[in-house]
């Protein structure tokens, strides 16, 4: 599976709701609505925005961070671990001991590689390799193949930067996400 974090600074405002468009055509599973920036109404605009240009498809679109909005849009919910809920639909974990209190699921586990969106945090690699697992940290189409046992990856910066979002999705999931 695919999960894309947005990030509008990135890109501007219509450039990533075209790339939510293009993204969804292309196949991506999820569309994370990161904005940590914006007010809840302008969170919730966008949140709105985005699910229009997701009509067709079925991309899901999930709230980070503020599951009030997702509770009243009825979307899922992507928490960071001291917010972890049971309903919660993913979770950012760091570690071993967090890993057991989240009592399995989907969860990610970042930076796996160098990241751009976290310049100098050291990369954590691939030895904590669990079920549920989405490898995310400088995850780029050329380093899929050091993903080898990883069935779900999450994507920020290279889909944002890309001038053919449909291409590069499509590429993604002909590799097997």
């Amino acid at each position: 599976m695919i999960f894309l974090f947005t990030n509008r600074l990135a890109c501007g405002d219509n450039a990533l709701l075209l790339k939510i468009r293009e993204a969804s055509l292309a196949g991506a599973d999820y569309i994370l609505l990161r904005e940590n920036d914006l007010s809840d109404k302008a969170y919730k605009d966008f949140a709105l925005s985005a699910l229009q240009m997701m009509t067709g498809t079925e991309t899901d679109l999930v709230i980070c961070h503020r599951d009030h909005i997702a509770d009243e849009l009825k979307l899922k919910k992507h928490n960071r671990f001291y917010d972890y809920k049971n309903d919660s639909f993913t979770v950012s974990i760091h570690g071993e001991e967090e890993y057991k209190k989240i009592n399995g699921g989907l969860f990610f586990y970042s930076p796996i590689f160098p990241s751009k969106c976290k310049p100098g945090v050291k990369e954590k690699g691939l030895f904590f390799k669990k079920e549920g697992m989405i490898a995310l940290g400088g995850v780029t189409l050329d380093k899929l193949k050091l993903l080898d046992g990883i069935d779900h990856i999450g994507v920020m910066s290279e889909w944002l930067e890309t001038d053919n979002t449909f291409e590069l999705i499509r590429n993604y999931k002909i590799s097997g996400y």
